[in-house]
């Protein structure tokens, strides 16, 4: 069986550029597509060029979908290009498998429900639905960012350490951000 699980590129504080999530496992003959987050929030890059190390274990399209073949390990690249010619790359693990293991931190859950983790100060909404309304609250309870999801990332920056809570209609889920 074939589905599609999704996730995001992020910029970071450094202008850099990360792939979330920066490793994960799917089964052969899955499709896994890295949505962009809107431009706004990624810089003034142009254009992404994707490519594969080992396009016959996953390949990638020009749209940042991956399609997984056969099983073994390969890398996806996103190559960044800013409209003076100058790049920037950011690579993902892909682990072709027949037994995916849905545990770390930057994996995606091949479920629909949204998912929360934290990276480098900030808290990413993982398979958020587009439409949807998402918030921050701290552990007071007090609303401290919101946002209608554009795509299937969210990511929201974070001043300070501690617990907080992410809300979308009747599911909260907490999390630590240190």
């Amino acid at each position: 069986t074939s589905w599609l699980r999704s996730a995001g590129i992020l910029r970071n504080f450094d202008e850099s550029y990360s792939l979330i999530p920066s490793r994960f496992e799917i089964n052969p003959q899955s499709e896994f597509a890295f949505s962009p987050i809107p431009k706004p929030l990624t810089g003034d890059y142009e254009y992404v060029e994707w490519s594969s190390e080992n396009p016959e274990i996953a390949s990638v399209d020009g749209n940042g979908i991956v399609r997984s073949s056969k099983l073994g390990e390969t890398v996806i690249t996103a190559k960044f290009v800013d409209r003076y010619g100058n790049s920037k790359k950011a690579h993902a693990t892909v682990i072709c498998t027949n037994t995916p293991q849905n545990s770390g931190t930057n994996t995606i859950h091949a479920d629909d429900r949204w998912s929360v983790t934290t990276i480098d100060k900030r808290i990413l909404i993982q398979n958020a639905s587009p439409g949807n309304t998402y918030s921050i609250y701290n552990i007071q309870g007090q609303l401290i960012a919101q946002s209608e999801a554009l795509s299937s990332l969210l990511s929201f920056e974070v001043y300070s350490s501690g617990v907080y809570i992410v809300k979308s209609g009747s599911i909260a889920q907490k999390v630590l951000c240190q």
